[in-house]
């Protein structure tokens, strides 16, 4: 194990007032202080004729608590500057590796502003929890893909992701086996940090279902006499709500302070992945909470295998057949009205064009029928003859009346 320091000196002198005297202390070397502060320090100095800017050029070892440490010290004139770097042999030495970085920190932090460039203690917990915040962030997007895709299918990630989420999430070209629309939702949840999964678990949102269920409220208040008290639980549950609220607390149950934990996970993640600062204290602050996380993901994961998808399956099965069956008799009166009506307007055709036809055949019929031509004299004469003839005939109908 190795740890690597920059000590730029602060300045030149200590000054201490004591009474009416001023007393200038003469910053001591980093290569003084190791040696008043550690036991059993052996030293030697390197030549270098070469390096006209290395002042001193130092290494040794010294022993902590039995354990051997070795070190090394180059002093350069300039910027001040001072290169100290402490190692142990093996990887099984970080307490008293802690213990020396405590007490090289502790005795020059009053003459030296202290760089850590090279820092394994950091490495050693890093290493050693990276393990366990990948196995609990898997788990937690394998329940992310669990809900999700379950309430929407294909379409969480069109439906459950915004405009901004959607612009962060970028496919890996190296695994790409379809097109991109599908690699996103196949990738979509590995893309996400924990920023993104906070924003997405826990921001309320206002959906169209829930535009429905504020029109069914106003029909309830208009349609029934609710009393206050009822009146008020229906208005608290038509109000904007989070993914985790709606979707995951009906199967998961309440988890402890679950978005607290994720936000505190997220930051100590971060410290995590780039390689900052992250000692002892914030491994086992880390670790408490991964515990308590873990229990509730492990939780959570159990009820919602537990969850009786054939059971959910049929009933929205039977929801989506009832739907079609009213959808389908709507469709069947949409098409009983269009073909009446397209009967009803083929038949009036129909009848109009052999009215039509008819009327046009008569007076073809008509005007093809040829008429005698009967002259004015003709007409008179067979007129007054009829009339004669009619005149005899009422005469000898008055005579046998009479004679009878």
């Amino acid at each position: 194990m190795k740890m690597e320091y920059i000590l730029i000196k602060k300045e030149e002198f200590k000054i201490h007032k004591e009474k009416n005297n001023t007393i200038y202390e003469v910053v001591p070397s980093s290569f003084k202080l190791i040696k008043d502060n550690f036991e059993n320090v052996e030293i030697k100095e390197l030549k270098n004729n070469t390096d006209a800017i290395v002042r001193s050029n130092w290494e040794g070892n010294f022993y902590s608590n039995q354990i051997k440490a070795y070190f090394s010290i180059k002093q350069y004139s300039k910027q001040k500057l001072s290169y100290l770097t402490i190692y142990i042999k093996g990887s099984n030495n970080i307490n008293e590796m802690e213990l020396i970085d405590t007490t090289v920190n502790k005795i020059m932090s009053n003459y030296y502003i202290i760089i850590t460039s090279y820092d394994s203690i950091s490495e050693f917990y890093c290493n050693k929890i990276y393990n366990k915040l990948n196995k609990f962030e898997r788990k937690l997007r394998e329940l992310l893909f669990d809900i999700y895709t379950f309430h929407y299918g294909i379409n969480y990630y069109d439906q459950k992701f915004s405009v901004n989420l959607k612009e962060k999430v970028k496919t890996d070209k190296s695994i790409y086996s379809e097109s991109k629309s599908v690699e996103k939702v196949k990738q979509a949840l590995y893309e996400l940090t924990y920023n993104d999964i906070i924003d997405l678990l826990f921001t309320p949102k206002w959906l169209n279902e829930d535009e429905k269920n504020k029109e069914k409220l106003i029909e309830t208040i208009h349609n029934e006499n609710l009393s206050q008290l009822e009146l008020i639980k229906v208005i608290e549950d038509i109000k904007p709500k989070s993914d985790w609220e709606r979707l995951f607390l009906p199967y998961t149950g309440e988890m402890i302070n679950f978005q607290e934990i994720i936000d505190e996970l997220r930051e100590l993640r971060n410290r995590v992945a780039h390689c900052k600062f992250f000692r002892k204290q914030h491994y086992d602050k880390c670790l408490d909470i991964l515990r308590i996380a873990n229990k509730e993901i492990n939780k959570a994961l159990k009820e919602v295998m537990k969850i009786d998808f054939q059971k959910l399956n049929a009933e929205y099965t039977n929801n989506q057949l009832h739907n079609s069956i009213e959808m389908l008799k709507k469709s069947l009166r949409d098409l009983g009205k269009s073909m009446s009506e397209m009967i009803y307007n083929s038949t009036k055709q129909v009848i109009s064009a052999a009215q039509l036809s008819i009327t046009n055949t008569i007076k073809e019929s008509l005007n093809n029928l040829k008429i005698p031509t009967i002259n004015s004299s003709m007409l008179n004469y067979k007129y007054t003859k009829t009339i004669i003839k009619g005149v005899k005939c009422c005469r000898n109908k008055r005579y046998l009346k009479k004679k009878n």
